[in-house]
């Protein structure tokens, strides 16, 4: 999509960090961003604040990973609102812990948004999409860490490794249609997601304490105020990778250094299990 104006973008996580990022940015552009979210005062807020910029803009309170909800969020936006345009699958949660002490729960939690949330999205407004058969595009957000894995944080690394590859064999799905699709792989970007237990729901254990100490959440809080990016930075990267058509949005260039050594390290046990690599065609 080079122009967006006018088109429908809906954006889940939409109500604060990245998810507002998109919106303002798409709005700034012209294009009519839909948000939801899983906070109602925090939609309504987000919402009122992009209204009052000038952007048409509105929102849904949904559960991403309520299937069901959804998908009857999807036809009574099409509904009201008309044929949607762009697709940011952007909810998402982290925890940090060992896989060695990680509790079930926590992956259902983490999984059961970062990844069913993706795919629930895909399913409550994609067969729209491709029907009415007009420009768009889909971002999935994944991050820095579906590209190369981080100690102490595998759960959320096995999530966004799963997103990565539903996004990269979703275009080849969607190749030679009028549909386009990247993957966002945001490094450091100053948003809550630090915060993301707030809206952990009850039957993913929310009323069980975090095993990550105090010392370690205010060191990853941080690292994420001081040398993250503002959120709607990100949005205009992603718009223009959209226009652009291109498939992974890596908000940080230095990110390429540890992403070069897994491929580098898989170059040379391929290498050493074979004798060798096939030559380059």
């Amino acid at each position: 999509m080079k122009d967006v104006k006018g088109s429908l973008a809906v954006i889940t996580g939409g109500a604060s960090g990245i998810g507002y990022g998109l919106a303002s940015a798409f709005g700034k552009a012209g294009a009519r961003p839909m948000l939801l979210d899983i906070e109602a005062k925090a939609l309504d807020a987000a919402v009122a604040k992009l209204v009052a910029t000038g952007i048409d803009a509105a929102g849904a309170v949904v559960d991403v990973t309520d299937r069901q909800a959804m998908r009857q969020v999807a036809g009574e936006i099409e509904a009201a609102h008309g044929p949607i345009h762009m697709l940011c699958n952007n909810a998402g949660v982290g925890t940090a812990d060992p896989l060695q002490i990680a509790r079930g729960d926590d992956w259902d939690w983490v999984l059961s948004v970062n990844l069913m949330g993706v795919i629930n999205g895909l399913l409550a407004f994609l067969p729209a999409m491709t029907r009415h058969g007009e420009p768009g595009h889909i971002v999935n957000t994944a991050s820095v860490a579906g590209l190369f894995p981080m100690r102490d944080i595998g759960i959320y690394n096995t999530s966004k490794f799963a997103v990565i590859g539903l996004t990269e064999t979703l275009r080849d799905d969607l190749a030679g249609t009028t549909i386009g699709v990247s993957a966002l792989c945001p490094g450091y970007v100053n948003t809550n997601i630090n915060q993301s237990r707030r809206n952990r729901q009850a039957a993913f254990g929310a009323s069980r304490p975090p095993q990550i100490s105090a010392d370690a959440m205010r060191a990853i809080d941080r690292a994420l105020k001081t040398r993250g990016l503002a959120p709607e930075a990100v949005g205009e990267m992603v718009l223009d990778g959209m226009r652009r058509d291109l498939f992974y949005i890596v908000t940080d260039p230095t990110f390429w250094l540890p992403v070069r050594r897994r491929f580098e390290r898989m170059a040379h046990d391929i290498a050493a299990l074979h004798g060798g690599l096939p030559a380059s065609e």
